[in-house]
């Protein structure tokens, strides 16, 4: 599945998330990155198609959820990568971290 570099930027992003919060929704995509509702929805679904166990709908909740038995990271991250995201307001926010 070819990605388009800002398609592949969002579902890094939700990676992360689910990776360091345990959860995203739909919104998180549509604030952090100024896309429509119906763009976030098609992310999760492409992220779903290139990585179909490593996150699940919860209904209640209206909110993607990790599932950890059998998450595969699909984006290479490195230490030196999670550090610099932590200096980003933005994604401190996402995690509910001060900034």
């Amino acid at each position: 599945m070819a990605l388009t570099h800002s398609v592949s930027k969002r579902l890094e992003y939700v990676e992360f998330l689910l990776m360091f919060r345990g959860w995203v929704y739909r919104h998180d995509l549509v604030d952090y990155f100024g896309i429509s509702e119906a763009a976030a929805t098609r992310d999760f679904k492409d992220y779903k198609h290139l990585c179909p166990n490593n996150m699940d709908m919860n209904n209640g909740t209206k909110r993607w959820e990790l599932r950890d038995s059998s998450f595969e990271s699909y984006f290479p991250i490195t230490q030196s990568t999670v550090f610099s995201k932590f200096k980003m307001p933005g994604i401190c926010e996402s995690l509910g971290l001060l900034w």
